[in-house]
């Protein structure tokens, strides 16, 4: 089964994105305010990994009304990003070459869309990772120089760690991604447009319906007359 603790953890993001309303200052997770292409959407959650759901806030104190909104209501854990103290490390020097390597995507950080009121907090997630193409890319690009994840969801760490193997496709909430997005506004788009030559057809048939009642009139009326 799925631990406890991730329960918990799902409800505790649920009941504080709940908030947003009462409470200024909560922009969303991570996951809610990128937007990335499908093709590199598994790579780049996968590079997030458990700060993918971690909730970007305008400052401290924000951050700190919010852990005791937890403790009281007993709900779960939740990680805040607040804006004004995140601590970005700069981009390592050695990253710049490895990114004309064949196979090498590109730097994660790019290749997220987000408002730039929140780069700190993408910074913060991406900036020392770059995205690959394979694990056979990630070992030709050396596993320990750089973090790496790949197109299909494996990772390997700064540390030498590698984690990977066969997974479903996502069952949780992942980034918004962009052809989806496009794809979906096509079709409501088609769906109101639907509805507007219906309603068109609906109210011709209506006019029809009338101009065949007054026509039936006249004509009992002609007979009328006839008779």
């Amino acid at each position: 089964g799925i631990p406890d603790c991730i329960h918990s953890g799902e409800l505790a993001v649920k009941k504080i994105l709940e908030q947003k309303k009462k409470m200024p200052g909560i922009y969303g997770t991570i996951a809610e305010l990128g937007s990335v292409s499908s093709k590199y959407a598994l790579a780049l959650e996968t590079a997030a990994g458990p700060r993918l759901h971690s909730i970007v806030v305008e400052d401290d104190r924000v951050a700190a009304s919010l852990i005791k909104f937890l403790k009281q209501q007993k709900i779960g854990l939740a990680t805040f990003l607040p804006i004004n103290k995140l601590q970005v490390k700069p981009l390592f020097d050695e990253i710049k070459p490895l990114l004309k390597q064949k196979g090498v995507v590109g730097h994660a950080l790019d290749l997220v869309e987000y408002d730039k009121k929140f780069e700190k907090a993408f910074a913060y997630v991406f900036q020392n990772t770059i995205i690959v193409e394979t694990i056979d890319t990630a070992r030709a690009v050396g596993i320990g120089k750089v973090r790496m994840a790949t197109v299909d969801g494996d990772l390997a760490e700064l540390s030498g760690a590698m984690h990977g193997g066969f997974r479903k496709r996502k069952e949780s909430f992942g980034f918004e991604e962009k052809e989806l997005t496009k794809e979906i506004e096509k079709k409501e788009l088609a769906l109101e447009e639907a509805k507007q030559n219906i309603a068109k057809l609906e109210k011709t048939r209506m006019r029809q319906e009338e101009l065949l009642v007054k026509a039936r009139e006249q004509k009992a009326s002609l007979e009328g007359e006839i008779i």
